[in-house]
């Protein structure tokens, strides 16, 4: 329910202040920046020194900021922010990703010298396809896990 009416494109060509493009969200600690108006070249806007000076104003306000992208290799805005961020983590859909994609993605942070975190895999469906002997196996040993005695021997 964040309203797109004010975003970091709205900040990056100068009609918007840092403070008005911040939304936080009630009751939680989180805070969001939609991305803004359409721009007719974004990728400009985010090579920019207005960007940086983005990220500079906002990140002390913050433990983390976390900047979603357009899937990296067709659209090129996720390497345009990458050179500005810590670190990378890709996002895949389970069965939608060739493993061979992430090398690449991978190799392409590598080369702009972004430390890669890693994979995370969602939409997996644990009760049919690839993944349904492991999710059988799992639910086996749940109750196993669930027990007292051994979560507090994991700890």
């Amino acid at each position: 329910n964040v309203r797109n009416t004010k975003g970091l494109s709205d900040y990056l060509i100068g009609s918007a202040s840092y403070e008005e493009v911040i939304t936080s969200m009630a009751g939680v600690t989180l805070s969001v920046v939609p991305a803004g108006g359409k721009s007719p070249n974004p990728v400009e806007l985010l090579e920019s020194e207005r960007f940086r000076e983005f990220l500079d104003r906002v990140t002390p306000l913050f433990d983390r900021i976390i900047v979603d992208v357009a899937p990296i290799l067709f659209i090129p805005d996720g390497m345009v922010i990458a050179k500005h961020v810590d670190s990378a983590v890709l996002i895949c859909g389970s069965g939608m990703v060739d493993k061979r994609v992430v090398k690449t993605v991978k190799e392409k942070l590598q080369s702009i010298n972004r430390p890669f975190v890693g994979v995370v895999i969602n939409r997996a469906d644990f009760q049919f396809g690839a993944y349904s002997y492991k999710y059988k196996y799992y639910k086996s040993y749940k109750s196993y896990y669930a027990k007292e005695e051994v979560l507090s021997s994991v700890s």
